[in-house]
């Protein structure tokens, strides 16, 4: 698709220096293509997916939704990894990664 070589290349063109800066090797380039792809793609969908980034410290562990990286417990303590949905309020595709507060 011409639409995402020309994003692809404008990323890499305006985070030159952040890349440079922070990433040692080229190595890591066609990592960061695929991620940018798969998320060109989750965007340009009729319906686009949808990421749920909104689940805070303190939050409740919903195991429906969640799976936990470690201990399952009642609160979650920070995101790892979000919630993706085929659309907004549409199915489940890939429960959210949380890590939980360890009860004291």
């Amino acid at each position: 698709c011409i639409a995402f070589q020309l994003c692809f290349q404008l990323f890499f063109l305006s985070e030159k220096h952040h890349l440079k800066t922070h990433i040692k090797t080229e190595k890591l380039y066609p990592f960061i293509k695929l991620c940018l792809k798969c998320a060109w793609i989750s965007c340009v969908q009729d319906r686009p997916l949808s990421f749920t980034f909104n689940v805070r410290s303190g939050s409740s562990f919903y195991p429906d939704v969640m799976i936990s990286r470690n201990t399952p417990a009642p609160e979650v303590d920070y995101l790892v990894w979000p919630i993706l949905f085929l659309h907004d309020n549409g199915p489940l595709l890939l429960k959210g990664i949380v890590h939980c507060s360890q009860l004291k």
